[in-house]
């Protein structure tokens, strides 16, 4: 006997009274509440996969330590290395930024040479963007990669794409990015515990 599932959604409105959405599924999924026009309420809805709801957890759970990681950077802090040949919190920032607006896009789309109109080629070498740009920046990637990550369907996670000069799943190239978020989340803590730490021997370091 074959198995259909069923996701509902019930739309109230003062104007309108109820509304009843029911749409079948050919597999479990989770429901996250998206973009319906109901007067005086705009809703939105998008019917998720087991397997894309996942990742997108991960990702999810990988922004939130980011975001605890930055609380309260400062400007003076993003330039400093505690050797010259390590990188600093700025470069950090842009790579991840790179990462997030054009990379991940490319895996997403499956496309090795995507690039969004007008971003920089220089982008992740180029010290003269404030930290307010750049942190916009990164805002906007978080935004367009959960959006991303929600419309893909299980087989658009299987399918195998161009990666790196061979072809492998895209559910690969996504995990691999995304857990790169948790490798850089810590060296910026790392970063920033030690000019806390050196600040008590040191007045010259970043306040």
């Amino acid at each position: 006997m074959e198995l259909v599932y069923y996701a509902s959604l019930v739309l109230s409105s003062l104007k309108h009274g109820f509304s009843l959405l029911i749409i079948p599924l050919n597999e479990p999924a989770s429901i996250y509440i998206r973009r319906i026009q109901l007067e005086p309420v705009t809703y939105e809805v998008t019917f998720m996969s087991e397997s894309t709801n996942l990742v997108t957890k991960f990702a999810e759970i990988a922004f939130e330590r980011f975001d605890r990681t930055m609380k309260d950077l400062s400007t003076e802090e993003i330039d400093w290395q505690p050797l010259k040949e390590t990188n600093s919190i700025r470069w950090i920032l842009l790579h991840l930024s790179q990462q997030w607006n054009v990379g991940i896009h490319r895996i997403l789309k499956g496309d090795p040479e995507y690039r969004p109109e007008n971003w920089p080629k220089d982008y992740v070498d180029n010290r003269s963007y404030s930290l307010d740009r750049v942190l916009k920046d990164l805002e906007m990637g978080k935004r367009q990669l959960i959006s991303g990550l929600a419309k893909l369907t299980p087989a658009e996670l299987e399918a195998e794409i161009p990666l790196w000069g061979g072809r492998r799943k895209r559910q690969y190239g996504l995990l691999l990015y995304l857990s790169e978020i948790f490798h850089h989340v810590g060296q910026i803590a790392f970063i920033r515990g030690a000019i806390k730490r050196r600040k008590q021997s040191d007045d010259h370091l970043p306040t």
